[in-house]
């Protein structure tokens, strides 16, 4: 599942308060490739006024500290639904 963290507004002991809101829903995705192709695809996305978000399970596993082996270097790109028809032309 695909989470986006948002900060609220009440502070606690001086530490901000984190809630996590499920988006899997609001994103299609756009495409499915290596990391290189997903980097220049999330750079054309910005290039027309999309904000991308690149999936990469990889690097979010090493990161969350869960190591797993390389076997492919798929990345995924996810647009909003709502700005997934604009998206598709720069495919």
């Amino acid at each position: 599942m695909l989470l986006l963290l948002v900060k609220t507004s009440t502070e606690r002991f001086g530490i901000a308060t984190i809630t996590t809101k499920p988006m899997a829903k609001d994103y299609i995705v756009l495409f499915r490739g290596s990391n290189i192709e997903a980097g220049r695809i999330l750079f054309d996305l910005e290039e027309i006024g999309i904000r991308g978000v690149l999936r990469d399970q990889q690097t979010s596993a090493a990161r969350s500290g869960f190591a797993i082996p390389a076997t492919s270097d798929e990345a995924q790109v996810l647009v909003h639904r709502e700005e997934h028809e604009k998206a598709k032309s720069i495919l």
